[in-house]
């Protein structure tokens, strides 16, 4: 009796190791997630660069087909289980690729909060209010197509299914407009997310006038941003630079060199969010789709750092009214919490109309008709 339980003892302790190493080999490659205001896009944050196989001597593809997505709660659904698009977003300093430096930027016309791209490959601040420049339209596909008002440039990483097409508009116009176009065409206009893909495009492909040269590309100054600043005195012309409120149009700010490594995902929804709705991200696992440089494969998250809420889109309606015996005061109640801006203040007695109509009038109506009508 006691050798037998001796035996199974030493099974046990022999089966705990065994999970114990299973364990260790693994790890949660996500450390945060965000979502932004739209429920569009979601950031993942890794505390250590990624690969898609189990070596990182060769650039490999991380794709929507890496991630899974699933949803609990709410009222929204996911139309797919996979990610639209994933994109890695730069953290690098860009700031040391200003025209003229380090004069550049230095708002000398006036409102100049949106970016050109030079013929040198370098940068320089523009009014987009006084200056029509073509555009540079960047989307996640790898092979070119023909699409109405862009001619094709050229794609990057080359030869690999991550790849991004490049096309200059073949029109001119402000950067708004410009912006508009490109993301009406499925992409959005050019955001530069290592310095390879830079070294890449410049000198290669900055020309006038069939590539990147003389045009507007996805970075504009946010001047209610914390870090916004302006270099229109010789003073503040000195280097390092710093941020000056200058950013991607992913977010990403123009100085991220210190930021982790994020990747950006697109989702699609079914329904209206109502904020209860909890979305995971986790990688595949089966077979193994996500490594670190040490070949260790990537496990389903359980720390919740993968996971986000969406934000509540669904409006509030009222739920019920109820008037006061003496005819002077209405109860009026909502399906949720409400107030008069998105600052949460509270609601005023201006946010509200009031009319009036016989009962018979109001009956007849379709709109607004009230209960107890037959």
């Amino acid at each position: 009796m006691n050798k037998k339980s001796f035996s199974s003892y030493k099974k046990i302790g022999f089966l705990f190791l065994f999970i114990s190493n299973i364990t260790f080999a693994q790890f949660s490659s996500i450390t945060a997630s965000s979502i932004d205001n739209d429920n569009l896009k979601i950031d993942l944050t890794f505390d250590q660069e990624i690969y898609s196989n189990s070596t990182c001597s060769t650039l490999t593809c991380i794709e929507v087909t890496d991630f899974i997505l699933s949803l609990s709660g709410g009222d929204a659904t996911l139309a797919s289980n996979l990610p639209i698009t994933i994109t890695k977003l730069g953290n690098y300093n860009f700031t040391n690729q200003w025209n003229n430096p380090p004069v550049e930027p230095n708002n000398s016309g006036g409102n100049e909060d949106w970016a050109q791209h030079v013929s040198t490959g370098l940068l320089n601040d523009l009014n987009e209010n006084t200056n029509n420049l073509n555009g540079v339209l960047e989307i996640i596909e790898p092979n070119p197509r023909a699409i109405p008002g862009y001619t094709y440039i050229t794609s990057y990483p080359i030869g690999l299914s991550c790849a991004h097409s490049y096309y200059r508009s073949t029109t001119a116009d402000s950067w708004s407009a410009e912006k508009l176009k490109a993301q009406n065409a499925g992409g959005d206009l050019l955001v530069y997310n290592s310095p390879e893909e830079f070294n890449y495009m410049v000198p290669g492909f900055n020309d006038n006038t069939t590539g990147v040269g003389n045009t507007w590309i996805g970075l504009s100054q946010d001047r209610t941003a914390p870090d916004y600043l302006e270099r229109d005195a010789p003073a503040l012309q000195v280097f390092p630079y710093t941020n000056g409120g200058w950013y991607w149009d992913d977010g990403t700010a123009m100085d991220n060199s210190a930021a982790p490594l994020k990747y950006q995902i697109t989702i699609a929804l079914n329904g209206v969010p109502n904020g209860d709705e909890l979305v995971s991200i986790n990688p595949i696992t089966s077979p193994v789709s996500i490594f670190n440089c040490a070949g260790v494969s990537a496990n389903s998250q359980i720390n919740g750092a993968n996971q986000v809420y969406l934000n509540d889109k669904l409006a509030p309606f009222i739920t019920s009214t109820t008037i006061s015996d003496d005819n002077t005061s209405i109860r009026v109640v909502f399906n949720e919490n409400i107030f008069t801006n998105a600052s949460s203040n509270p609601i005023l007695t201006t946010d509200f109309t009031l009319s009036s109509c016989s009962k018979r009038e109001c009956c007849k109506s379709n709109v607004n008709k009230p209960f107890g009508c037959s």
